[in-house]
């Protein structure tokens, strides 16, 4: 704790000097906090699995945490902005017994990085030119309150999906993003995103990624694709691609764990086997529209984000691979979102539905326990096809979001059926961590609510 309030001493008085020093018209600060309270309602518990599989009981258990944050905006040149965004949780873990004392319930402070960028913009007759480097938040969909945002909060293989209370623009870059927009007219422009990034979130981090999103905007309607070439660039193709890597030997338990072997029949009497080695290297695709109809008709009535009708869908990995990944179909999220009249009682309602028909588990779990890119069956160490039991009773997810901003404050709540993950509230790496999902059923569920004020 003396470590952090090292570095909370040292950020105030650079913030001192740099006011002392310069004209503070150039120089913002501002902070928030949060206090959440949530309850899982129905969330499965399999106590019967290998003795090396790891698994909390989540269901009726709640979900508690405070959050605080401070960010620092200095102003530089004509356009230039240098940004610093940092907080702190109380990193309260899931209000569960799991050893023989209690040690493992007390609060953690935590601090984490939010957003620390610069960046810079100019405009040039009908072309605006923007670009930022660092780390920094990335959202596409501005009407996504929970579910979709499938390009950057997705794995492509394996694939799993991301989403939760609030997380929706909490996607984080790290590396290099510049965009240029044109305005064709007052009611319509073309913008065009690039990004150059390191990856921080999914394994194998630090592999470098390159993606691309066109976007048209008008007044009525709003369009979006985008590609993203995960883990284009490998600093260690080891990792990348496991059975490259001398340690994973062929016949071993986890050797076979990160290759696919696709029997082949020649003749009726000849077969072969062909030994595929897959990869955490991969493409993805999105593409999104929002429907807004207030502009057809003159009325006072709604709120902005009332009546906006809103899709995505995306194609997790473009190469089929046999055995595991034969079907493009189970690799095609699909999220459809309806914010529904408000009237200005709320600032946003949404309900959003989803429809991914995946038949594997939606996890992480095989890419960081056991490095293979290949599904995780529910077994340690082993992702054999024949263990597989298609898992259809997570087709669909579904959210229902509503919030509201009064002054400095803003209260929120979320019930939903969704992708989020036990990994924040359970204890972490090594061997303690968590990766699969609270509610892996349509029929699980939680609400959350959060209070939240603004300085």
């Amino acid at each position: 704790m003396n470590y952090y309030k090292c570095i909370l001493l040292l950020i105030i008085i650079a913030i001192s000097s740099y006011s002392a020093e310069n004209d503070s018209s150039r120089f913002k600060l501002s902070g928030w906090g949060y206090f959440t309270l949530g309850q899982v309602i129905s969330s499965p518990f399999e106590d019967k699995v290998a003795a090396a599989v790891i698994d909390y009981n989540f269901d009726n258990q709640w979900l508690v945490d405070f959050d605080a944050g401070l960010k620092c905006v200095a102003l530089f040149g004509k356009n230039g902005k240098a940004r610093v965004h940092a907080g702190f949780t109380t990193g309260y873990l899931l209000q569960l017994q799991i050893s023989q004392n209690g040690e493992n319930l007390r609060r953690k402070f935590a601090p984490y990085l939010i957003d620390a960028a610069i960046e810079n913009a100019f405009t040039r007759g009908k072309n605006t030119f923007f670009g930022e480097f660092g780390y920094f938040p990335v959202k596409y969909n501005p009407q996504a309150m929970n579910l979709g945002e499938y390009l950057f909060r997705s794995g492509t293989y394996p694939q799993n999906i991301n989403s939760g209370f609030e997380l929706a623009d909490k996607e984080k870059l790290c590396g290099l993003h510049g965009s240029v927009k044109h305005i064709i007219n007052e009611n319509l422009h073309l913008k065009a995103d690039l990004y150059f990034t390191s990856g921080m979130r999914d394994y194998p981090p630090h592999d470098f990624s390159l993606a691309y999103i066109l976007s048209a905007h008008s007044k009525i309607f709003q369009f979006s694709a985008g590609i993203d070439h995960a883990h284009l660039i490998s600093l260690n193709e080891h990792l990348t691609t496991p059975a490259t890597d001398p340690y994973f030997k062929p016949g071993s338990i986890f050797g076979d764990n990160v290759r696919i072997y696709d029997t082949v029949s020649l003749t009726e009497t000849d077969t072969i086997i062909d030994t595929i080695n897959p990869t955490f290297r991969g493409t993805k695709g999105m593409a999104r529209f929002t429907f807004d109809p207030k502009v057809l008709f003159n009325t006072s009535i709604f709120g902005d984000e009332d009546l906006k009708l809103y899709c995505e869908a995306a194609f997790l990995g473009f190469k089929n691979y046999p055995v595991w990944w034969e079907k493009p179909l189970e690799r095609m999220p699909i999220m459809v979102g309806l914010n529904l009249p408000a009237f200005k009682l709320l600032d946003v309602l949404s309900v959003e539905l989803e429809y991914y028909k995946s038949p594997y588990i939606n996890t992480a779990e095989n890419a960081w326990r056991y490095r293979s890119p290949l599904p995780f069956t529910g077994l340690s160490g082993q992702s054999k096809i024949e263990d597989v039991v298609p898992q259809h009773d997570d087709d669909i997810k579904w959210s229902v979001y509503a919030s509201k901003k009064i002054g400095r404050f803003r209260l929120s709540a979320q019930v939903a059926s969704d992708h989020i993950l036990k990994t924040p509230y359970v204890p972490g790496p090594p061997t303690s961590s968590k990766y699969t999902e609270i509610c892996p059923r349509t029929k699980d569920w939680y609400w959350m609510l959060r209070a939240m004020f603004y300085l």
